[in-house]
């Protein structure tokens, strides 16, 4: 989730251009038309203070057309029709799209924390980290649609997304949803792991699923994402530049590559990128695919045993609660790593290959496709919650009961005397 880049491709680079041009032929006609022996070192064709301001502006300008010229060729790895892929879903869907999901992510979470919060389900260990899951993806949601708002729809008709109040709101946005989707990655993985433990190691489950290690596993899963993330901390920064609109040069504030990241041959940007992808990507893919593995292995003895009691034993042998439970949870940790890996695992690898080939192939290939990778996040959360969940009948029938129009109705309008003496009547 990550957005830098935030030069507005409906600047008027053109006029940016023609603007740095004519400087530089007035500056040539005032040199030609001079005596040159009236010339000496300390002749300025500038006050002090336009030298300044047009320096900083050609050095701008002439880094936009450099950037806008290797986006448009294939000379950084990527060739312009696989970004425009990614320019068309960010310019005319993604805007509509994240908000639609988050309204969804935001609602279905809110349901699952009720429920998850009710006293016969909050008894139980793992559903603590269901609940903490939940919290964590709700906030993500949360986060990201005054983001959507500014970025995809505030930002088009006003220059408020050049200020530095913006700007600084894009960077604690990239921070903090990077933080949380971390949190939500790691708690992912330790709910996996219980399971994974719960099912193939029956006799170890009251003493790696009880309260107490629930709960160090929870906090690990929020302390271990601020340290991983600490990197990205010192890798972009709000820089000031200027550009010429309405006839004058104007200050604006962008996010660009910290002076520290581009350091030491750009150290910190690499480790940022390595510690991304394979932390909290890569290894996360790898840890769910080996358990999802074991489970389908687990799964393939357990269908083989009964297989083998059914042709020994002549009366039907039916399944028992046990393997029921083991077929369904299973099935949904296979459904919940197809899902983690459509999400996260391409993110990995292109975040590797930017760690590895440094920034050329992150603004090049990355960065275009920053949109279709938050999406892919934003579907993970909302729909997770309904994976998990669905592994247990309980929380089913708790949902149920909490939500059933009949029961809703109840708690808003209080019975009237003749609806509880037909209640009675019936149980009597």
């Amino acid at each position: 989730m990550f957005h830098y880049d935030q030069i507005n491709d409906q600047s008027p680079l053109f006029d940016q251009t023609n603007h740095t041009l004519a400087k530089f032929h007035n500056a040539f006609n005032y040199f030609t038309k001079q005596d040159p022996t009236q010339l000496d070192n300390n002749t300025n064709i500038f006050s002090d203070q336009e030298y300044d301001e047009f320096l900083n502006y050609a050095n701008f300008t002439l880094k936009t057309i450099k950037n806008k010229v290797l986006r448009g060729t294939s000379t950084c790895f990527c060739n312009s029709e696989f970004r425009a892929v990614g320019d068309v879903y960010k310019s005319e869907v993604h805007g509509i799209l994240s908000l639609m999901v988050c309204t969804f992510g935001i609602v279905a979470n809110l349901l699952n924390i009720v429920v998850l919060t009710n006293k016969e389900l909050s008894a139980t260990p793992i559903n603590r980290i269901l609940t903490g899951l939940a919290v964590t993806d709700l906030l993500v949601m949360l986060e990201y649609v005054p983001f959507s708002i500014y970025m995809y729809f505030v930002h088009v008709r006003s220059k408020l997304y050049f200020t530095y109040t913006g700007s600084l709101f894009i960077l604690i946005h990239m921070h903090f949803s990077q933080l949380l989707h971390t949190i939500s990655i790691f708690q992912t993985l330790t709910l996996a792991i219980c399971r994974h433990v719960a099912i193939r190691f029956p006799h170890k489950c009251s003493a790696s699923c009880s309260e107490s290690s629930c709960y160090i596993s929870v906090l690990v899963a929020y302390i271990l994402p601020i340290l991983i993330c600490a990197p990205s901390y010192f890798v972009f920064s709000i820089q000031e530049v200027h550009i010429w609109e309405d006839g004058k040069l104007q200050s604006l504030y962008q996010l660009h590559l910290s002076k520290l990241a581009k350091e030491n041959n750009g150290f910190i940007f690499s480790l940022h990128f390595w510690m991304y992808s394979v932390c909290i990507k890569l290894l996360p893919c790898l840890v769910l695919s080996v358990i999802s593995y074991y489970l389908i292995g687990a799964l393939r003895q357990a269908s083989k045993r009964k297989h083998e009691l059914k042709s020994k034993s002549a009366a039907p042998c039916q399944q028992s609660k046990v393997e029921q439970r083991l077929d369904r949870t299973a099935h949904m940790l296979v459904a919940v790593l197809l899902l983690f890996l459509i999400t996260e695992f391409p993110q990995g690898i292109l975040a590797l290959l930017s760690g590895i080939l440094g920034r050329c192939f992150f603004e090049s290939c990355y960065q275009p496709y920053g949109e279709i990778m938050d999406i892919l996040a934003l579907l993970n959360g909302a729909i997770n919650f309904i994976l998990y969940c669905s592994m247990s009948r309980q929380f089913r029938v708790t949902f149920g009961q909490l939500f059933k129009p009949k029961n809703v109705l109840g708690k808003i309008v209080p019975p009237t005397n003749t609806d509880m003496q037909s209640t009675k009547s019936t149980y009597v």
